[in-house]
């Protein structure tokens, strides 16, 4: 396996609130570098107020992510085309394949239980169907209707399920203390959490103990989450189609920028 340093010129880009996907033939057109400009201003405002005590809001430390899934769209829907986990929903994209989405649903059985029940009985209509049409809509219904609650119960489930459950497993190990009261590193580790999984993420981080030096941890965790085979594909998401990977590679080049920023 190699390391890769990826050019700014990776072709393919994520685009929309959607999720959805559009291949590029050699470089970034400007209408696509003023959106990512614009969005990295947005979630560098959003989160760098720091306080005296080291804490943050969950709203704080989950931006980064739920911007570079989707746009900050609870009710984002990508078509899960080339993609190993499925059709992906909401802010921070759980996926229908790997299970996130199910687990969210009964998430909302114990903390919104009319979202829950909406859901669930739109999932019975498609008669075998699982999340099809009648599901999609009323996701989006729900989103419309309910932008702030349905955002921030996805946001809670986020940080219950995937930051709090990654950073007990990296205090266990010890060798993380200096790093985890940084809150740009915080929102590093909700997204590798929420793109590869909490023990993905561990796996990826767990290696890199007794940083001194945010940034430097930061482009670490990126190398290896960029980490690529004799091949060219990325190791951590090798099941992918071609356009999907070559779209990843470019949302680690904007998102590792990002993060620096808030550094």
């Amino acid at each position: 396996m190699k390391r890769i340093f990826i050019a700014a010129a990776v072709t393919a880009a994520i685009t929309g609130a959607t999720g959805t996907i559009t291949a590029h033939a050699d470089t970034i057109n400007h209408s696509v570098r003023a959106n990512y400009i614009s969005k990295k201003n947005n979630v560098r405002n959003k989160v760098n107020n720091q306080n005296a005590n080291n804490y943050y809001t969950t709203r704080q430390i989950t931006q980064l992510s739920a911007i570079f899934e989707s746009n900050n769209n609870p009710g984002s829907i990508s078509t899960g085309k080339g993609d190993f986990g499925g059709k992906s929903y909401g802010a921070w994209q759980f996926s229908s394949n790997t299970g996130t989405l199910a687990e969210f649903i009964n998430f909302l059985k114990r903390e919104n239980y009319s979202f829950y029940f909406a859901l669930v009985r739109a999932e019975y209509k498609q008669k075998g169907i699982q999340y099809g049409n009648e599901f999609d809509n009323v996701w989006k219904s729900i989103a419309n209707k309910y932008p702030n609650t349905f955002y921030n119960l996805q946001m809670e489930f986020i940080r219950e399920n995937y930051y709090d459950k990654l950073v007990r497993m990296l205090r266990r190990d010890g060798g993380f203390s200096k790093m985890l009261s940084n809150l740009a590193v915080q929102n590093v580790l909700v997204s590798t959490a929420v793109q590869n999984g909490v023990m993905g993420a561990y796996k990826i981080i767990s290696p890199l103990k007794y940083r001194d030096n945010p940034r430097d941890f930061i482009k670490d965790i990126y190398n290896r989450r960029a980490l690529v085979n004799e091949k060219g594909v990325l190791v951590n998401f090798y099941s992918s189609s071609n356009s999907v990977q070559q779209a990843i590679k470019w949302r680690l080049v904007r998102e590792e920028d990002t993060a620096l920023s808030m550094c």
